[in-house]
Order: structure tokens, then sequence, then C-alpha cells
């Protein structure tokens, strides 16, 4: 772990503060325009849905880029999104 989740959800944190005209703790700070910003929370299985943990990744991404799809400053977060075991193996 190096801590990439960590790193990105600052980034997003700074860029909503300097949206909102609030002190960016920053030698400098150059941020666009952002009408909305998507990130995913967490990563769990839908067993009522009967759905891995995989699938309701794919599936909140696949939502988020389909709602983003017709702006072009959304801020997207896609923090550790994995393939499954068995695949990692077969692939990689």
């Amino acid at each position: 772990m190096s801590g990439k989740s960590t790193y990105l959800r600052q980034v997003a944190l700074l860029v909503l503060l300097a949206h909102l005209g609030c002190y960016v703790p920053a030698r400098f700070c150059s941020v666009r325009l952002t009408d909305r910003i998507f990130t995913r929370i967490g990563t769990g299985d839908s067993i009522e849905n009967n759905a891995s943990s995989f699938m309701v990744e794919m599936t909140e991404m696949a939502y988020i880029l389909q709602v983003s799809r017709g702006s072009r400053r959304s801020f997207l977060v896609g923090v550790s999104l994995r393939a499954p075991r068995a695949s990692l193996t077969r692939c990689w």
C-alpha cells in the first residue's frame, strides 16, 4: 500500500475546498471549474441482488460514467477498482 487512495481523496477534498473559496494549504493551487464530483465510497457484496463486490463496483462505475458523460467538467475519483481474484491470476 502506497497511499494512492488517501492521495486521491485529499485531491478531491482540495478541489471542493477551492470551489467553496476556503483556504487551500498549498503554495500554489490551480483548479479547473467542476460542476460535479463523483466518487465510489466503498465495496461490499449485495446479497439481496445476488451481486459480488466486483459486480457492485462495476455497476457503480458504469453509473458514474453514464451520468457524467454529458459534462466535460465533472471530476471523477475512481479509487481502487480491482479485478476478481480468479481473473487476476489468469490475466496477469
